[in-house]
């Protein structure tokens, strides 16, 4: 049976892993964590979901116990492929934009400075 990772948990690894460097050398390591950990918070939301046949209209937020996961259904273009977009997060101590799960189950990171899309940022990081 699945199981999801316990919120509390999660939550103290995330809180941990952001106050653990303070200073700016290796923010870039400390961002590319950060995407790993939520991208995979992100999967495991998105295989609930599937596994429930859980609606649209019943917000993430009830089952990921954070606003910082939400519904997010935009159409996304990059590399030459349109993704469907179904969940979305994002964090404050990352640089600012959404990093979402498409119907794929491919995971998109959205730079709001100028809309620059990475294809699976929790592989290839961001800069």
């Amino acid at each position: 049976m699945y199981k999801l990772i316990s919120f509390e948990v999660l939550f103290f690894l995330v809180t941990l892993l952001f106050s653990a460097n303070g200073c700016n050398q290796g923010k870039r390591a400390d961002h590319n964590l950060a995407i790993k950990v939520l991208s995979q918070t992100l999967k495991e939301y998105y295989q609930y979901w599937i596994q429930n046949g859980i609606s649209n209209s019943i917000p993430i937020t009830e089952y990921a116990g954070t606003p910082d996961y939400f519904v997010y259904t935009n159409t996304i273009d990059a590399d030459g492929t349109q993704y469907q977009c179904r969940f979305g997060a994002w964090n404050r101590s990352l640089p600012s934009g959404v990093l979402t799960i498409t119907d794929e189950g491919v995971i998109l990171w959205i730079r709001n400075s100028d809309g620059l899309v990475t294809v699976s940022p929790e592989k290839k990081g961001i800069d």
